[in-house]
């Protein structure tokens, strides 16, 4: 094809423009508002995801959990009296404290570990009755897991040694 085709093409092109004026402010509206509207999305999206792995790195990214899990055998075993049960189950099953201090000697990488039992009961104050979690553990836990009390208080070292 000829060169002064494609030029011809440009010259109608730019007539185009300057004949529909009103159009073609409103096309290059919409371009604009389009950009801007990808460019505000990606940048919320980035937002959200660096948020989001703050609130990771906040409860210990670095952190692993191990849980210890119920033999489908004594699943069986729970029919009846449930807190009979769950003293006997505790006494010879799950992870004991020994086992922490030799994850915490043995696994390398390891800085601490953090032992907790967990069950979830109600507390009960007068009339009224609340379902909440019940969290056995160690002093440092706090600052293990960044968390922050809303009504309350630990127990400090002091406590926990007292055996209250």
């Amino acid at each position: 094809m000829p060169v002064y085709f494609f030029i011809r093409i440009i010259q109608v092109g730019f007539k185009s423009l300057r004949l529909h004026k009103l159009r073609s402010m409103l096309t290059m509206l919409g371009m604009i508002i389009g950009v801007w509207a990808v460019i505000s999305l990606v940048a919320i999206g980035e937002g959200a995801s660096h948020d989001a792995q703050e609130a990771i790195k906040s409860l210990g990214a670095k952190n692993v959990i191990i849980r210890s899990v119920k033999p489908p055998s004594m699943r069986a075993q729970m029919h009846g009296n449930w807190e009979s049960f769950f003293r006997r189950w505790m006494a010879v099953y799950g992870l004991k404290r020994q086992d922490a201090v030799q994850i915490e000697k043995t696994v390398p990488g390891v800085k601490r570990v953090l032992p907790m039992l967990t069950k979830r009961m109600n507390a009960v104050h007068g009339a009224r009755e609340v379902d909440c979690q019940l969290i056995g553990t160690f002093p440092y836990y706090p600052e293990f897991t960044q968390a922050e009390m809303v009504v309350g208080q630990f127990l400090n070292e002091e406590e926990e040694n007292s055996k209250v």
